[in-house]
């Protein structure tokens, strides 16, 4: 990666513009995300986190000499995406489907708002994160002019457990609309012998697995620019779903 100031940095927090959704409209249509620290409760998210890393180490998933709230990886798992830990999960549901987070999406929609009946729950073992993809690519067959989506880490995630980068403005990025973003992982038939397969050799969705590659084709020909974060609980990213983001790779050993 190219992390030069002008091409890699900080994300900018919105969570002063909180309570004006005029600016935060403006704020997404520009940057294409709003990071909004502080936003959630800490101690629901922390609530969530203990109920996720319990089903997880019933799983075994998880390294059973350490407590199953530090969520250490077991050696050796090959752990990407865990919808399961999310079902009937109500602890899980009041941090991202109640509360703050319904709250704030309904003064920045200006309407009530409906959330998704599926969580799309990922539990990254270390090593390399996930590839680069648009959210709109995996749930915008329905609604994409006012479909937002929430980035919302329920633990502490420092630089070197993962944490996320965003291709600032690729939400404004025509060419990427115009290819890429009218991708539609559901559009393979699952009657027809070979189209699951099909999909899944296309990196099942996402863009690339090379981020650099994305910053030399995309970013700077749109003069665009990264940014990644170390996250926290209670730490949300809203997003407009054409929005590229790509967590990062882990060198240490917890899932995020």
């Amino acid at each position: 990666l190219d992390v030069s100031p002008e091409n890699f940095g900080w994300l900018r927090s919105s969570i002063d513009l909180v309570d004006d959704p005029k600016a935060l409209r403006q704020r997404i249509g520009q940057d294409g995300y709003l990071f909004l620290p502080g936003l959630l409760n800490r101690a629901e998210v922390i609530a969530a986190r203990q109920v996720v890393a319990d089903r997880l180490a019933k799983k075994e998933m998880l390294d059973a000499n350490f407590p199953s709230m530090d969520c250490i990886a077991r050696e050796g798992i090959d752990l990407k995406f865990s919808p399961d830990v999310a079902e009937n999960n109500p602890a899980l549901a009041k941090v991202v489907y109640d509360g703050p987070m319904i709250q704030f999406f309904e003064r920045f929609l200006d309407e009530a708002v409906r959330h998704y009946d599926y969580t799309w729950f990922r539990t990254v073992a270390p090593g390399i994160g996930t590839p680069a993809h648009c959210d709109v690519v995996y749930m915008g067959r329905g609604e994409t002019q006012r479909l937002f989506t929430a980035w919302t880490p329920i633990g502490d995630i420092p630089l070197e457990v993962g944490g996320l980068i965003v291709l600032e403005s690729s939400n404004n990025n025509q060419r990427l609309k115009e290819t890429y973003g009218k991708s539609d992982v559901d559009s393979y038939c699952e009657n027809r012998p070979g189209q699951r397969d099909a999909w899944a050799r296309k990196n099942n969705g996402s863009l690339t697995r090379n981020a650099a590659k994305i910053q030399r084709s995309v970013g700077r020909r749109a003069d665009l620019q990264r940014l990644h974060r170390a996250c926290e609980p209670g730490q949300p990213i809203a997003a407009n779903p054409p929005l590229q983001r790509h967590p990062l790779p882990a060198r240490q050993r917890p899932c995020r």
